[in-house]
């Protein structure tokens, strides 16, 4: 359910009007951060408002998102959908803490690693990913608050694989959030999404343009996300 609600969403945001959402922001949108800007984060709330209101109403929501056909979900699975549509929404007094979540899940999967997790993510960079054809993701500093942390170990240590220096990002990306189960029947919301690859790989490591694949020394000339917006301007 958590992927479906994800494609719901991001559909959505795809196939918004020009005229409401220029295509740059939908890029900037769909970076795949845990972070968001937030002009991004508010305009993702508007869409889940909508989503909550027409989801209920078979009649409404055939008319507003046709593209969108539920009538093979269980009961219970559309209450779930509708629930986290409603979790994405703002709620004043409440701030879901995703880096926090990111944090604790990233400290247990490194297990007895956890000490020497900088070491483990040069490893995964270099002797895993770069040997799959993604020499594109960077060894080089690639955020404007990291200058010791490469591109790849600074999205390994708190899911901001993209970033623009003009941009502040502080709002959390509920879609990167699901159930986790605890003791018990107790279920509570935690950061669920990919914590090693990243999105680099979708848009970021090609292009049919040689000069954003040029590096000098081995310090790439220009980083992931400058690929994934070019290829998606295309």
């Amino acid at each position: 359910m958590n992927l479906y609600q994800n494609y719901v969403a991001l559909l959505g945001v795809t196939l918004e009007s020009p005229d409401s959402m220029i295509l740059r922001g939908k890029v900037h949108l769909l970076c795949g951060n845990s972070l968001l800007r937030a002009p991004s984060y508010q305009h993702f709330n508007g869409k889940s408002k909508s989503l909550f209101e027409i989801f209920p109403n078979c009649e409404c929501r055939q008319r507003l998102a046709p593209l969108f056909k539920f009538g093979s979900l269980k009961y219970r699975e559309r209450d779930g959908l509708q629930n986290v549509f409603r979790f994405w929404l703002a709620e004043e007094g409440h701030v879901f803490q995703i880096q926090q979540h990111y944090a604790e899940r990233l400290k247990k999967l490194m297990g007895v690693g956890d000490d020497h997790r900088d070491g483990a993510f040069d490893w995964d960079l270099n002797m895993i990913l770069k040997g799959r054809q993604s020499q594109q993701i960077s060894s080089q500093a690639g955020n404007i608050d990291s200058t010791k942390s490469t591109e790849y170990r600074y999205r390994r240590e708190t899911g901001i694989a993209f970033t623009y220096p003009e941009y502040e990002y502080s709002k959390p990306n509920k879609t990167a959030a699901g159930p986790v189960h605890y003791a018990g029947n107790y279920i509570h919301r935690a950061y669920v999404d990919d914590m090693q690859t990243g999105p680099f790989s979708a848009c970021g490591l090609i292009s049919t343009d040689e000069r954003l694949l040029l590096s000098t020394h081995d310090q790439n000339d220009y980083r992931p996300i400058d690929v994934t917006e070019d290829n998606l301007l295309e």
